[in-house]
């Protein structure tokens, strides 16, 4: 009995290490998110309310170059967690926080400047 329970124990380790193992591969290799995307925030300021990011993956790193009316900001790595990604930028001179969701193909997210929240909606850009 005492061996049946230790084989089931070390079983469910595996499967559950395997598991978690597997998924920080697949986010972190997740070609779906590479590429251009148009993204929209309805309640930022005028300007800054619509523009273009670009995810690449460079040596398993994931970085972005955001387009907002011809001005680049380089966004050099981001945090995952799951299916979420998040980062801070620098833009004349405020700090912003953004957490990006991937649900399937669809990202949302949602960007946060001086305890402001603004929704932001991302469409896959055409190329």
């Amino acid at each position: 009995m005492k061996n049946y329970i230790l084989t089931l124990a070390c079983t469910l380790v595996c499967l559950f290490t395997s598991i978690g193992l597997s998924a920080q591969q697949s986010a972190k290799n997740d070609s779906s998110l590479i590429g251009k995307w148009n993204y929209e925030a309805t309640s930022a300021p005028y300007g800054y309310n619509q523009g273009v990011i670009d995810f690449v993956e460079k040596d398993g790193k994931l970085s972005a170059k955001l387009d907002i009316q011809g001005n680049v900001t380089q966004i050099e790595s981001f945090t995952v967690k799951g299916n979420t990604y998040t980062c801070t930028l620098y833009m004349d001179g405020a700090s912003i926080d953004v957490t990006i969701l991937k649900e399937g193909k669809k990202l949302t997210g949602k960007a946060e400047v001086n305890g402001d929240v603004m929704p932001v909606t991302f469409s896959r850009a055409k190329e």
